[in-house]
């Protein structure tokens, strides 16, 4: 899986709502406050931690079961990129499941308040 190389809008404004300077952790309990709010519930804030006198020293700290969903969601993604589909599978598949709506559709009599809704149903794309 290739590296994103664009940031959405909305994620930079969560990364610039709560960046917090390196130094504020020095001087003030911001740290422990941050801590103290992953108590006792999953926690989806993430603040970003960047030291101004070295612009590419930052990182995140951010709730741990929520880090172990993002590593499970991320490893998803990555089985996801791996699996293909049998273009022959899927096609016989649509055949049977078009002609099956098809045939139920002949026993059903336009007055039939049924025929409407497979009529919708047929329209969709399988």
């Amino acid at each position: 899986m290739e590296k994103p190389t664009a940031v959405p809008a909305d994620l930079l404004e969560l990364i610039a709502e709560n960046m917090i300077d390196v130094f504020d952790f020095n001087q003030t309990n911001k740290l422990s406050e941050i801590l103290d709010s992953y108590a006792n519930k999953t926690s989806s804030d993430v603040y970003t931690i960047q030291n101004p006198q070295k612009r590419q020293a930052r990182g995140v700290i951010l709730d741990l079961d929520y880090f172990f969903e993002l590593i499970f969601i991320k490893r998803l993604a990555e089985q996801a990129e791996n699996f293909q589909v049998d273009t022959a599978a899927l096609d016989s598949f649509k055949q049977k499941a078009t002609s099956k709506l098809d045939e139920a559709a002949e026993q059903l009599s336009q007055n039939d308040d049924d025929f409407a809704d497979i009529m919708k149903i047929a329209e969709i794309e399988l």
